[in-house]
């Protein structure tokens, strides 16, 4: 093994899942994770490239949890480990260690939500990188209003409306600097206090601009695209040898820009910074004072703060108790840099502000542990907004990342309810209508079932209608990109009248009872998934003309087809057991004529009356 200087590292891997999956035995199926191993991607990259280790030399820690009972299992070497778990979804979670398993010696973290399943999978991948990173949904809120109250507002208070990111769950630390900068400028290198560890404590002494090199260079190391441009480039080795430590005294630095549709590392806007402290679309009405609470003592490190021996530096990140999001140290420790011009409010309603147009000072928030709560009107509160051209030992940053478009296209007026212990969300129709697009997933999570919620047959009809009053405001259903589904309900979409095709997305293994019985339906796909077509799938679709049944289903029940009375071409790709195909499935002599031709095409003559029954035909 190579021995490397003690430095955190940062790992740009895919893991991925074989698609080994034993047939079910009772309700257990297995799966197994393969840590090293030939091929790409192996070797961990920090940015002194004369130092590297490779994948299997890390430490491991491998956890799921889900519908079943928690598992974890560490990994020290190249090796591939089995997992026997209860069938749902699963939320699997790695950490890579540089030697112990302590906190300074992570690597790097990735997780991924996994539907586990009969048959083969496919490849699975985990994205594993340097930050730890929470969702924030998109939402609305008051900024500037204090949680007390108060006069201490920011004026003028007004309306925001924010699009869902990713944000840092911790401020930047210096040990996750040093491994993408290559220095540590930290003022406080040393005399961490008994029980906090040295490298955790946030990085501090940086400029605006040094922010922005660390978050480019990070999206480079980890095969993002960067955020930001300057002298035309988003390479920082392009943007010149010195880095400016005051904002506006180099105006080609100070001409950064934002890169459209780029998805790396960047810093907060004001507006994301101060949604997030208040706990985002979890915020309680009114928002709490600080940052998780209305008492500074539990959740900052400030001047003034009880019970702390050392007021007078800053302190390892994630010690006190985080704000509703699970994010820490949005209040006190450090200041935290933002993207914003310092400028005055607008008072009218704003979408995804960016700040001011002008002006040489850049906006910082949080407060740091030399601040208290009284002096500049209490600068640790969520609200409270203050312009800085600087470097300085109280000063810091954290990061934020875009969200998926799958996370944020979708249309208003669906229900989402949580659904398999919280791990994943369920989506009806609400009050959605027209043309509706259903997201891949819903404030970080995975939406894998189209359903309403009840256990009650005729009452889950997530989107549809019911035979004496078909639904006639769907008039399309559309999946983002990345699509997480799993299951469509019975009667998901009964007598939708109107929605005349849908791309039912790959993942989906289940379509159930009725679901799109009466629909408006002319073509249909069904994916290679699903092993059994329900009962009354898709009955009385009088639209449809063709459907292919895929290879991977084995059984067909009662009324899956029937009514179907333009239906003309249907292919088998499969073989199904005559015991497994009912007899009232399609409507005429289908079935016989497939127990006897098998695997092919077949097309149908004939109306369907007494005098012209329908008659099919193999090609």
């Amino acid at each position: 093994m190579k021995t490397t200087r003690k430095v955190l590292f940062i790992l740009v891997i895919i893991l991925i899942f074989s698609s080994c999956f034993s047939p079910w035995d009772g309700d257990t199926g297995t799966f197994s994770i393969s840590i090293g191993g030939s091929g790409g991607g192996r070797t961990v990259l920090p940015w002194d490239k004369d130092s590297y280790i490779q994948i299997e030399d890390l430490v491991h820690v491998i956890t799921l949890e889900g519908p079943g009972p928690k598992q974890t299992v560490s990994v020290n070497v190249a090796k591939t480990v089995q997992f026997s778990v209860v069938p749902g979804l699963w939320n699997i979670t790695i950490k890579a260690y540089n030697g112990q398993k302590k906190d300074e010696n992570l690597v790097a973290v990735g997780s991924n939500s996994v539907d586990i399943k009969p048959g083969s999978n496919g490849p699975i991948t985990i994205r594993m990188g340097l930050m730890e990173m929470v969702w924030v949904a998109g939402g609305n809120f008051q900024m500037g209003q204090n949680g007390d109250g108060s006069s201490d507002n920011a004026e003028p208070v007004h309306p925001v409306t924010l699009t869902g990111f990713y944000i840092g769950k911790y401020e930047v630390t210096q040990a996750q600097y040093e491994a993408v900068m290559g220095n540590n400028p930290s003022n406080y290198k040393s005399d961490a206090d008994a029980g906090e560890i040295q490298n955790r404590r946030p990085v501090e002494m940086i400029s605006w601009y040094d922010a922005l090199v660390f978050c480019n260079k990070l999206s480079m190391l980890e095969s993002l695209s960067p955020a930001y441009r300057i002298n035309d480039s988003t390479d920082p080795a392009a943007w010149g040898t010195t880095v400016p430590t005051k904002t506006g005294s180099n105006a080609t630095w100070d001409a950064v820009v934002m890169v459209e549709g780029s998805n790396g590392y960047r810093l907060p806007t004001e507006a994301q910074w101060e949604y997030a402290a208040k706990g985002g679309p979890s915020a309680s009405n009114p928002p709490k004072i600080y940052s998780g609470s209305d008492n500074a003592n539990t959740v900052a490190w400030y001047n003034g703060k009880t019970g702390t021996p050392t007021n007078d530096k800053t302190h390892e990140v994630g010690k006190l108790a985080p704000n509703e999001l699970g994010l820490y140290d949005m209040s006190g420790n450090v200041w935290e840099w933002c993207w914003d011009r310092d400028g005055t409010y607008p008072s009218d309603s704003q979408i995804d502000p960016v700040g001011a147009l002008s002006g040489s000072l850049r906006v910082q928030r949080g407060g740091g542990y030399d601040n208290d709560t009284t002096d500049l009107s209490g600068n640790i509160r969520s609200a409270y907004r203050k312009g800085y051209d600087e470097l300085w030992r109280n000063l810091g940053f954290r990061v934020v990342r875009p969200a998926l478009s799958s996370e944020n296209t979708y249309t208003p007026g669906l229900v989402f309810a949580l659904i398999n212990t919280g791990t994943a969300y369920r989506v009806s129709r609400g009050t959605a209508t027209g043309a509706i697009v259903i997201p891949a997933y819903y404030n970080g999570k995975p939406v894998t079932t189209i359903s309403n919620g009840t256990d009650d047959w005729w009452g889950n009809n997530a989107f549809g209608g019911t035979q004496n009053k078909p639904n006639i405001v769907v008039t399309g259903i559309t999946f983002a990109a990345g699509s997480q589904l799993t299951t469509i309900s019975g009667y998901a979409f009964f007598y939708c009248a109107k929605l005349t095709g849908i791309n039912i997305p790959a993942s989906v293994t289940s379509i159930g009872l009725c679901a799109f019985q009466g629909s408006g339906l002319t073509s249909i796909n069904i994916p290679e998934g699903v092993t059994s077509i329900s009962e009354g799938a898709f009955y009385e679709c009088t639209s449809l003309t063709s459907i292919t049944i895929p290879a991977g289903v084995t059984s067909i029940d009662t009324n899956a087809f029937f009514g179907c009375t333009s239906l003309a071409s249907v292919t088998f790709a499969g073989t199904i057991a005559g015991d497994q195909f009912n007899t009232t499935a399609f409507p005429g002599d289908l079935r016989a004529k497939y127990l006897v031709g098998g695997i092919g095409t077949y097309t149908r003559n004939g109306s369907g009356t007494s005098d012209s029954p329908y008659v099919w035909t193999k090609r």
